[in-house]
């Protein structure tokens, strides 16, 4: 940037503003490189008023706490902003220790993927606002005291300080990372500046035109968008140039947030979001019900807003709402994962889970009661890293879903020397957080594995090729024979089958006279397992385990049911979009469920065979093929019964008057029907379903 324009480029716009007052669109000529946007007028456009339709929340996944740090409360902790997660998996909290005499210090706490401390270092001052990661794993943050210079530190992936830009007013606001690299941040008279991440220099800088502190937002292709703190939003271009400033009318409360196609979201407060055109234009507005709070842009382009209803709101691109659901209280901001989650921590503590597809929660964890949250930070795995002050002590908590079984689609497989298989591992329940495994062959000499399960066999003989979870370093493995002549091939199994879906797993556990089970002796279903077992219905694993609480694809539970009903019917040519994703072990199956109408897909068209199986999905699937008739009464006797979707209360209640429907071993109680069902669960329901109709 030229000297000139950085002395009077934004001074001499300021001037133009204060010129022309609150008329719009004036003078915009007398300003080099800037376009002042005027507004569409203020009418409502169809279809962005959302109906007042609150989405109850569901039961869904078992959020749990994988590991949380509290500081010592030796001094008031105060955070700075949210954990913030690198590509690596390291974790960075930043805070002030507050002393019992106001003096404050910044600190910075490093934490590995597994929660333990990597290293801490203190700050030169106190922070002045969040700070952001850098995909190297280096932490840059803004210290400084109010009122008085700052400076924009960067503290190395070993928690070695590596360089402070000293000789800055505060920066306030969290800075943001361009996609080079370049360190963005705003100073509390409205200064905009560049720096480079090498050195600390200082690329650019832009004077003051905001009043306040400004807030920013980066699109993908590196435009900057910078709200200030009254009714203005300005685009400036990575170089330093302004490219347009468009005119709210009204204060902003909330945003910017830049969606996949360059829109920008802003919140004023008058309760509206506006969508601006990466040119500067306005395309819709968008009626909240309650004062915005805070917004977020997913990657599918969906826009989501907090509003103090308290209320989060989904926005289609085109301005549509999605859906609306009630939330418990008001919220920082709104995280949103890799996946299209939504996230939030209330004021009251509970941090929740929402489904980007129609808003129903997924799950809610309470942290107790803080008397202080920020806006929850989101892993690149979608690790929930939630941060509240409890008295004067500061903990933060990794929430995750964690995985609860693995298996393998082969348990069995031969191959001749030089052959090749490919192993893949089913990691449950469908929305673990992390579904990463490492795989390792007992004998590479034998056997050789690479990190994607391609199987090599080298050398006669026999090997154990095995999955292990990178979360809770659950095992499943395949017992490899490499011949010394061909004939052994580079195909599956024989029949290819899922272990424990029953349709001819190979040799595992069912296979003996005696069908118990090592884990099933004391359990609640275990006069169920073994019957189905005995029925053929389902079969166990290898190392002599029915896994009773481990959970059911949608694929899995098509092959029950049709072992169960054998009646022989044709099937029926599979049209789901995914139909190439449905394993060959259950195609047939799934066809003859399909022809019986026992089984559909969803309204997108897919079938989602590995898909967790969830209560509600299977009362209706084991409803149909029961062939009972329907309930006189749709209503239940469950204190959740309001949370049964329509389109399953009629084979809700059938099933629960038919006595098919066991939860958890109960009958009674909850009926919980987004959580997903259990091994014991499907076979209990099969059994009681054959028992009802009469087909013992």
């Amino acid at each position: 940037m030229n000297l000139r324009w950085r002395q009077k480029g934004w001074l001499g716009l300021a001037a133009c503003l204060a010129a022309v007052g609150g008329i719009e669109g004036g003078a915009a000529a007398a300003v080099p490189s800037v376009e002042i946007v005027k507004p569409v007028a203020p009418i409502e456009l169809p279809g962005v008023v959302i109906p007042d339709i609150v989405i109850k929340p569901v039961k869904g996944a078992d959020v749990s706490l994988v590991w949380s740090w509290m500081s010592d409360g030796g001094s008031i902790a105060d955070p700075s902003g949210p954990a913030t997660a690198a590509a690596d998996g390291t974790v960075y909290l930043t805070y002030n220790a507050v002393s019992i005499f106001g003096d404050a210090l910044g600190k910075a706490i490093a934490f590995g993927y597994d929660g333990k401390p990597k290293w801490s270092a203190d700050l030169p001052a106190p922070l002045l606002g969040p700070a952001v990661a850098a995909p190297d794993g280096t932490l840059y943050a803004s210290v400084g005291t109010a009122g008085g210079d700052g400076a924009i530190v960067a503290v190395g992936a070993d928690g070695k300080r590596k360089w402070s830009s000293a000789g800055r007013g505060g920066a306030k606001a969290k800075l943001v990372l361009g996609t080079d690299g370049t360190v963005y941040a705003t100073e509390g008279d409205g200064t905009l500046s560049a720096i480079r991440p090498e050195d600390g220099s200082e690329k650019w800088r832009l004077g003051a035109l905001f009043a306040g502190t400004p807030r920013i937002a980066i699109a993908p292709d590196g435009t900057l968008y910078v709200a200030g703190g009254g009714d203005t939003l300005a685009s400036v271009t990575p170089d330093g140039r302004t490219r347009w400033i468009y005119r709210a009318t009204r204060t902003i409360k909330a945003g910017p947030a830049v969606g996949p196609d360059g829109s920008v979201y802003i919140a004023t407060d008058d309760r509206k979001v506006h969508a601006v055109t990466p040119a500067g234009s306005l395309q819709w507005r968008f009626a909240l019900v309650g004062n915005p709070v805070s917004l977020a842009a997913a990657a599918d382009g969906t826009l989501y807003a907090a509003a103090a209803d308290p209320a989060l709101y989904a926005v289609a691109p085109d301005g549509k709402g999605k859906w609306k659901a009630a939330v418990t209280a008001a919220s920082a901001d709104i995280a949103v994962g890799k996946d299209g989650m939504v996230y939030m921590l209330a004021d009251d503590g509970r941090a929740s889970a929402f489904d980007p597809a129609d808003g129903h929660m997924r799950w809610r964890y309470g942290l107790g009661t803080p008397n202080g949250v920020v806006a929850p930070g989101v892993g690149r795995d979608g690790t929930v890293y939630a941060v509240a002050t409890q008295g004067v002590k500061l903990g933060v908590y990794a929430l995750r879903i964690k995985a609860s079984s693995i298996v393998l689609n082969k348990t069995k497989q031969s191959l001749a020397m030089g052959g090749t298989t490919r192993l893949s591992a089913i990691v449950s329940p469908v929305d673990a957080t992390n579904k990463q495994v490492a795989w390792t062959s007992s004998n590479a000499a034998i056997a050789a594995v690479d990190d994607e399960g391609n199987v090599k066999g080298v050398s006669p003989g026999t090997a154990i090729v095995a999955a292990r979870s990178d979360d809770g370093g659950l095992i499943a493995d395949c017992e490899v024979t490499v011949m010394a002549v061909a004939g052994g091939g580079t195909g599956g199994n024989g029949s290819g089958a899922w272990p424990g879906s029953g349709s001819g797993a190979g040799s595992d556990a069912g296979s003996s006279s005696n069908p118990s089970f090592s884990d099933t002796k004391d359990h609640w279903a275990s006069k169920e397992i073994e019957r189905a077992f005995a029925m053929k219905i389902v079969k166990g694993y290898p190392d002599g385990t029915f896994r009773p609480e481990g959970g059911v694809t949608r694929a899995e539970f098509a092959v029950m049911l049709m072992n169960a009903l054998q009646n022989g019917t044709a099937g029926q040519a599979l049209a789901f979009e995914d139909r190439s994703r449905i394993p060959a072990w259950a195609a047939a199956a799934i066809s003859r469920a399909v022809a019986l109408g026992i089984v559909g897909g969803y309204p997108d068209g897919t079938f989602r065979p590995a898909a967790n199986v969830n209560h509600a999905e299977m009362a209706a699937m084991t409803f149909k093929a029961s062939g009972l008739p329907p309930a006189a009464e749709a209503a239940t006797a469950y204190e959740d019964d309001a949370d049964i979707p329509d389109w399953a209360r009629g084979a809700v209640s059938a099933a629960e008057k038919s006595g098919i429907i066991v939860v958890g071993g109960r009958t009674d109680g909850d009926f919980a029907p987004g959580a997903f069902a259990t091994r014991a669960e499907a076979a209990a329901w099969i059994v009681r379903m054959l028992d009802a109709a009469g087909r013992k």
